[in-house]
């Protein structure tokens, strides 16, 4: 649904309907200041890490531009700026964990997992795959403690990357130059990383022998 939701959005993005894109998220950024700068990146990651609903708001690229603008600002207000993404994105896992194991308890879906927690960073360090293994993992039994600090822990050092690249790409890229077009092409890649991981985990979940 996520991927589909996406490639809509895109599609209807590059078929010239009026809604927003990049270049109106590079103009909002722009006009920011102050605590609108820092409430916009809270606001813009915390939906981004939300489970499900991460999927459809497109808080990634703005939270990026927001991180590279902020750098017009001093390295204080840079560093400020990836603090508060860091504290929105963890409260939206813990979000994501309270909100999954109140719903294994009501509809009584899971038993307490033994084994061992995978973290696998390399594949799930993108926020709205994040969000969608908190879940995962909750729903299979896992210990919320351990969801959560393990999350957390991946989110760190994201973050830490995140910082690193918003550093790097005004030197090769001019973001003032992006049009809405490069925006709406790129979700073509995250609709297909969606597909892709969601019709396998169909896939494996119907090749599972009835109970």
């Amino acid at each position: 649904m996520s991927g589909f939701a996406l490639l809509t959005y895109g599609i209807l993005g590059l078929t010239q309907t009026n809604i927003p894109g990049v270049e109106e998220l590079v103009s909002f950024v722009n006009s920011a200041n102050g605590i609108y700068l820092y409430l916009a990146a809270f606001i813009s990651i915390f939906l981004e890490g939300l489970y499900f609903i991460g999927s459809f708001f497109p808080g990634t690229s703005f939270v990026l531009l927001i991180s590279i603008v902020a750098q017009t600002g001093g390295y204080s207000q840079f560093a400020l700026v990836m603090i508060t993404i860091f504290i929105g994105w963890t409260l939206a896992g813990l979000a994501n964990i309270i909100g999954a194991k109140y719903f294994s308890r009501t509809f009584s879906i899971t038993t307490e997992n033994k084994e061992a927690l995978e973290n696998n960073a390399e594949m799930t360090w993108f926020p709205a795959f994040r969000s969608n293994t908190e879940v995962a993992q909750i729903t299979e039994g896992h210990s919320a403690r351990k969801v959560f600090l393990s999350s957390t822990k991946i989110k760190l050092f994201a973050s830490i990357g995140a910082a690193a690249y918003a550093m790097i790409i005004p030197l090769f890229l001019d973001i003032q130059s992006l049009e809405n077009e490069d925006g709406f092409l790129g979700l073509a890649i995250i609709a297909g990383i969606n597909f892709v991981i969601g019709g396998s985990k169909i896939y494996q979940e119907l090749k599972k022998p009835a109970i």
